[in-house]
């Protein structure tokens, strides 16, 4: 059963983010409609939604993307290959490890006296990506990692964490350690930088 998503949507931004993630896709995602999220994907989630579904150490920092509805109603999971478009032209300030892959940190000045960080997380950057890069809007960082081990049980996915601040942080305080409870970065719901439709469902179609 499918629950309509409440909130307004914020659109300011023209992120156009799933618009390039659909397009640098391709075929792949020829019949993509609508992302679909288990409450415990969605930004502030005290519990997780794989596993043994126990808490969260910390609140859920961002939104998780793994799982899209086509046009004939079908679920479906994300391919660990798909590219990663940026939401937003920027300069890349990090790339680090995290425990599917790795994550990279891209640094925007487009809103006036703000600084806006979005992070991918669980990612392998593509090869010619750099520190300091300077990256176009929809331009593909990375694509979604595949599963760490042949013990690692949780679906590929993409983590997106989006962050404001009034001036620059340094690199070494985004990080998931001290993200959740910096003082610096003000986090805000992804959902509202994805800019296109979605639903949230109680149980998923797969195992995770």
């Amino acid at each position: 059963m499918y629950y309509p998503a409440l909130g307004i949507k914020f659109t300011s931004m023209n992120t156009r983010f799933t618009e390039f993630f659909i397009n640098e896709n391709g075929p792949k995602l020829y019949s993509f409609k609508r992302w679909i999220f288990l409450p415990d994907m969605l930004f502030s989630s005290h519990n997780k939604w794989w596993g043994n579904r126990g808490k969260r150490p910390a609140p859920h920092e961002g939104l998780d993307l793994c799982l899209y509805q086509d046009h004939e109603g079908r679920i479906h999971h994300l391919d660990h290959s798909l590219k990663i478009p940026a939401m937003l032209e920027g300069k890349v300030i990090n790339i680090f490890e995290d425990f599917l892959g790795r994550s990279i940190i891209i640094e925007h000045g487009s809103r006036p006296e703000k600084v806006i960080y979005v992070f991918y997380g669980h990612t392998i950057p593509r090869i010619s990506l750099r520190i300091g890069d300077f990256v176009a809007q929809g331009t593909p960082v990375g694509t979604i990692s595949g599963p760490k081990g042949p013990n690692c049980k949780i679906l590929p996915h993409l983590h997106i964490s989006v962050g404001q601040s009034q001036s620059p942080v340094s690199k070494e305080e985004l990080v998931w350690e001290k993200l959740a409870k910096s003082r610096l970065v003000q986090l805000l719901d992804p959902i509202n930088f994805i800019e296109y439709d979605y639903a949230v469902m109680e149980n998923s179609p797969f195992h995770l």
